[in-house]
C-alpha cells in the first residue's frame, strides 16, 4: 500500500527554510561564513559543553 505523505509544514519551518534557500542562492560566500564557521568555532558542535553560568539576582525595587 502506498504511503500518503502530508503536506502540512509549519509556517516557523517554511520561513526559515526559504531564508536559508535564498542566502544560499544568492549569497554562498555569506552563508558559509555564517554558518559553517560558526558550527566549527561552537564548542556544544564541538561536543564539548559549556560550564553553566550562575544565575545573577537581580535588584529587587526598594518598597515605597
Amino acid at each position: 500500500m502506498a504511503e500518503r505523505l502530508s503536506a502540512h509544514i509549519s509556517e516557523g519551518d517554511f520561513i526559515r527554510t526559504a531564508i536559508r534557500e535564498k542566502i544560499q542562492r544568492d549569497c554562498p560566500n555569506l552563508y558559509d561564513s555564517l554558518f559553517k564557521k560558526g558550527k566549527e568555532a561552537s564548542p556544544i558542535v564541538r561536543g564539548k559543553s559549556q560550564p553553566r553560568r550562575p544565575a545573577q539576582s537581580r535588584p529587587r525595587p526598594e518598597e515605597v
